[in-house]
């Protein structure tokens, strides 16, 4: 069994100032989590600053924005540092974020029961069904910290990290032992709210569900 107090939550986040702190407030309440790591990817707003005014929060910064995969992958550098053995992911716009849906994401990881759990935030009972038969690209998840060695390079860079865990752990066979956990009532910002206008929105849509049906397609077919 992997020691359950060492679990690092790791918190990418880009000009989430006015979001961040919703999430933060769940995780400082988790029994669960012995350290929090924001990433801030080079944010042109206060999302450090908000970070920095929670306890036991560490905040690593970067000077530019080099994309979510880059700021997950900072996170799990220091949590290596820290002598952590589980990652949870987690993302800086959700909203209804408790502690106990944390617990339902570490508990089957730290209890050998999963090889890995994703989050399934509130959807139609249609989209539920959809995403617990065929994977989740959800940014909510919790692994044992070894099997981030299971990326390449270009597995962790943009938006491939989700979509190339699910295939990385596929190809290993871990894939039977993921549980997909429904965290009712929480739900995320979505990118209309974020943008300035419709057509951006769109195009970051876009962006990031493009590069992960790029990431799948490009380990599948290897």
């Amino acid at each position: 069994m992997i020691d359950r107090g060492r679990v690092s939550l790791i918190i990418p986040a880009y000009n989430e100032a006015p979001r961040i702190g919703a999430v933060l407030e769940a995780a400082v309440q988790s029994l669960y989590i012995h350290n929090i790591i924001v990433v801030d990817d080079g944010s042109t707003d206060f999302t450090g600053e908000v970070a920095t005014d929670y306890e036991y929060v560490a905040v690593m910064q970067h000077s530019e924005n080099l994309g979510k995969g880059a700021a997950m992958d900072t996170g799990y550098q220091l949590a290596k540092e820290f002598g952590s053995n589980v990652l949870l992911f987690m993302d800086a716009d959700l909203r209804g974020l408790k502690p106990e849906h944390i617990t339902s994401l570490v508990e089957p990881v730290t209890s050998d029961v999963a090889s890995m759990t994703i989050g399934i935030l509130e959807r139609t009972k249609l989209q539920k069904a959809v995403l617990k038969r065929w994977g989740a690209f959800s940014g909510q998840r919790a692994l044992p910290i070894d099997a981030w060695g299971l990326l390449t390079s270009k597995d962790k860079s943009g938006f491939n990290v989700e979509a190339a865990l699910n295939s990385r752990f596929r190809h290993e066979g871990l894939h039977r032992d993921i549980q997909r956990v429904e965290l009712s009532g929480v739900t995320h910002v979505g990118k209309r709210e974020k943008e300035a206008t419709l057509t951006k929105a769109g195009l970051a849509y876009a962006r990031t569900y493009g590069a992960a049906l790029l990431s799948y397609a490009r380990i599948e077919l290897s």
